[in-house]
């Protein structure tokens, strides 16, 4: 993402579980990871929903976010261990993506929310 604008912006982005199907009776979300950049995410689905946030300076103007940059990527890959063996065979899962931003001086309030998938 990439902010072109004059103010900086504090972004965040939460993946909700949406719903789990199959035939399985363990929830997969239940053992699924889900990694960031290849780092394991530190808060998984079974504790709510996962957030990614940062700060993205302005393009122009003065920045007042504590970074020059002013744009990023990730990269967001969903797995589940070896180890979970075939108890979640045949079981689905998807996701809602929502990214949200606010001016840093703002409040989430004043926030505008896009839905990114789903």
């Amino acid at each position: 993402m990439e902010n072109v604008g004059s103010v900086d912006f504090e972004w965040e982005l939460t993946i909700d579980l949406a719903d789990t199907a199959g035939e399985s009776q363990n929830n997969l979300t239940d053992v699924l990871v889900v990694y960031v950049d290849g780092v394991e995410s530190e808060v998984g689905f079974t504790d709510g929903a996962v957030v990614i946030n940062g700060t993205l300076a302005a393009t122009d103007g003065e920045t007042t976010a504590g970074t020059d940059e002013s744009s990023c990527e990730f990269s967001l890959a969903f797995a589940i261990p070896e180890d979970a063996g075939n108890d979640y065979q045949n079981s689905s899962v998807s996701f809602s993506l929502t990214l949200s931003a606010r001016q840093v001086n703002g409040g989430w309030e004043d926030s505008q929310t896009v839905e990114v998938g789903a």
